[in-house]
């Protein structure tokens, strides 16, 4: 089933609000973030997996207590605003791939709102971040100024910047994921680690969209190490998709993908 991001509206039982779980049908995801929206109620913010639908198909779990769910809405229609960091890799091995890179981030800028913003990470030997962007102008500036140089691909380490970024910085908005666009080689080596980025993943409770760049299907191999961080993530996704038996990648535009990330 498609993962949505669902906000979800249920009574305070406790001042401490703990371990909680949010369920769809027989789905389940922990939840991202929860807050006080008004006296009585909060918003909690998951990613789960299911369809779209009223209260009654969803349940929040705090321990054993089962909270009322009020209602349901999925990011988009919430009206929350987000913050979208996308790490780009420039190293020499992305040479002939920056154009469906570029056509993606385009894709991904063209559905942010007025509220929305987003930061381009470029990532080779090392990390440079811009700023937050939220004018169209201003975005497709950046866009358009990436180019691949000959660096190697520091992306464990990028990964796990990306995810301390979405964290620590006060810009970033309710809404929040990472986007990683490469070709899924780490080949520095003087970095962190595979499993150090599989572990912040897993704790960060972020959604993590990946973005295998490939020129042919024998790319695809080496981009699968790339999908398990979206795989391990909080409701991300990695694209291209493939078939039934994961075996090949469906043919998927920049723009498709794109799309599909917002």
């Amino acid at each position: 089933m498609k993962k949505i991001t669902a906000l979800i509206l249920g009574l305070i039982m406790v001042c401490n609000v703990g371990q909680m779980c949010a369920f769809a049908e027989t789905n389940q995801a922990f939840v991202e973030r929860a807050y006080q929206a008004q006296e009585g109620q909060m918003d909690v913010i998951c990613a789960i997996p299911g369809q779209e639908g009223n209260g009654e198909n969803f349940q929040a779990m705090l321990g054993e207590q089962s909270l009322p769910v009020l209602s349901v809405s999925t990011a988009e229609q919430s009206g929350l605003p987000k913050t979208i960091y996308c790490l780009v890799d420039v190293s020499g091995s992305m040479k002939g791939r920056m154009e469906q890179v570029k056509e993606t981030l385009t894709a991904i800028s063209g559905g942010l709102n007025e509220n929305d913003n987003l930061v381009i990470g470029k990532m080779g030997n090392q990390i440079t971040d811009s700023a937050f962007l939220s004018g169209q102008e201003e975005i497709k500036a950046q866009i358009d100024s990436l180019q691949y140089t000959g660096e190697d691909t520091d992306l464990y380490s990028g990964l796990i910047h990306g995810l301390k970024f979405l964290q620590q910085e006060p810009e970033v908005k309710t809404l929040r994921a990472l986007v990683v666009l490469s070709d899924g080689c780490d080949d520095q080596g003087a970095g962190s680690t595979w499993k150090e980025a599989y572990d912040a993943v897993e704790k960060a409770d972020i959604p993590v969209y990946t973005v295998a760049v490939i020129l042919s299907e024998k790319d695809y191999e080496q981009a699968k190490e790339l999908g398990s961080f979206a795989r391990n993530s909080a409701g991300g996704l990695h694209f291209p998709k493939s078939d039934d038996n994961s075996s090949k990648p469906l043919a998927m535009t920049g723009q498709e993908m794109g799309k599909e990330i917002l």
